[in-house]
């Protein structure tokens, strides 16, 4: 009924207005992506939907840096809790402090420049409705040259994977994909910005994004 209304609307406004036939469209698929995720939440519970989503990344990063063979530092706010802090201290975490590196632009930039990749959980909601979701933090490691190894959404669907991007569903194949790159960490690097470039760059993405718009270049 919702997407029925929404089309009587739609038909109207085009046609007083077809240089909006663009915007129209993209409203349109935005709205079937809602009513998509609906019928997914009306079907049933998600999985991992119970906990914060500080708990659910510590659930499946414990063990990561010791199967991985190495630690892996993690910037977290401040606040965040001397429990998590703590737990995450154990499992071989090096923790920083994320107001250090990421308060002013410069600093974020130097501070992704200097790491050898990154490793990022998703919140339970990204990954138990199978989103696609992904971190503008991650396409800027991924600018940067760094691997990515990341919780799965189902972002394989959207962006290549397996090499240079790397979803995971569990601390083994996070650890697994880490190791792949440092064995090969050159030519993870190369497609790791390669894939940024497909599919981040601006000359890319700002035109497709302003003809949904609706607004002439």
């Amino acid at each position: 009924e919702a997407l029925a209304a929404a089309e009587e609307r739609w038909h109207a406004i085009v046609a007083v207005r077809a240089e909006l036939g663009s915007a129209v469209d993209l409203q349109r698929r935005l709205l079937a992506l809602v009513l998509e995720l609906k019928q997914t939440f009306d079907a049933g519970p998600l999985p991992r939907l119970s906990l914060p989503s500080r708990y659910l990344a510590v659930k499946l990063s414990r063990g990561v840096p010791a199967l991985a063979g190495e630690p892996i530092e993690i910037a977290l706010e401040s606040g965040s809790g001397d429990e998590l802090v703590g737990e995450l201290a154990q499992n071989g975490w090096r923790v920083e402090s994320a107001e250090a590196v990421a308060s002013m632009p410069e600093s974020y930039r130097e501070y992704v420049a200097d790491s050898a990749g990154e490793f990022s959980c998703a919140k339970g909601l990204y990954v138990g409705s199978r989103s696609g979701w992904f971190s503008d933090r991650s396409a800027c490691f991924l600018a940067a040259g760094r691997p990515v190894v990341i919780q799965d959404t189902g972002i394989q669907d959207l962006l290549p994977t397996g090499a240079g991007l790397f979803a995971v569903a569990t601390a083994e194949e996070a650890a697994d994909a880490i190791r792949r790159i440092r064995m090969d960490y050159e030519r993870q690097s190369t497609i790791a910005r390669q894939i940024a470039l497909d599919h981040f760059d601006a000359r890319r993405v700002l035109p497709v994004l302003l003809e949904a718009m609706g607004v002439n270049r």
